[in-house]
């Protein structure tokens, strides 16, 4: 699914989902989240999710702990993400687009390290909250 310009979102929006939609592309996981952290279009940090296991869940072969691709690409940026926005995608096994809403435990952390911004899609359409 491509976005298109009246799904509301900016050419400079467009290009951030449309990357996160590519770092979710390399997750291995069943419903695959990207996440891509830009300031002022310049690609701070890009994660996909990934399932992380304990090596005593491996015995008993759960696999239940993920990190989310929004905290992963905080914890993969380098630089201050203070006044960046957050592009959260998540995509299925066909790559149709998905709700991306970040879960709430999600948007505390990226609210606590400064993200301005976030893009999402809600199943409808995409949508953008103003953290600052």
């Amino acid at each position: 699914m491509k976005i298109t310009k009246r799904d509301g979102l900016s050419t400079r929006d467009m290009r951030g989902f449309e990357i996160a939609v590519k770092a979710a592309q390399l997750s291995t996981c069943r419903f695959a989240h990207g996440s891509a952290l830009l300031y002022n279009s310049k690609v701070l940090s890009l994660a996909c999710n990934i399932v992380k296991t304990h090596p005593v869940l491996q015995r008993y072969g759960k696999h239940t702990c993920s990190i989310h691709a929004e905290v992963r690409s905080l914890l993969l940026a380098r630089v201050s993400v203070i006044g960046a926005t957050c592009y959260s995608a998540r995509i299925n096994l066909r790559g149709d687009y998905l709700i991306s809403k970040p879960c709430l435990t999600c948007e505390l952390y990226l609210r606590e390290a400064g993200i301005a911004t976030i893009v999402y899609y809600d199943g409808r359409s995409h949508q953008k909250e103003l953290y600052m």
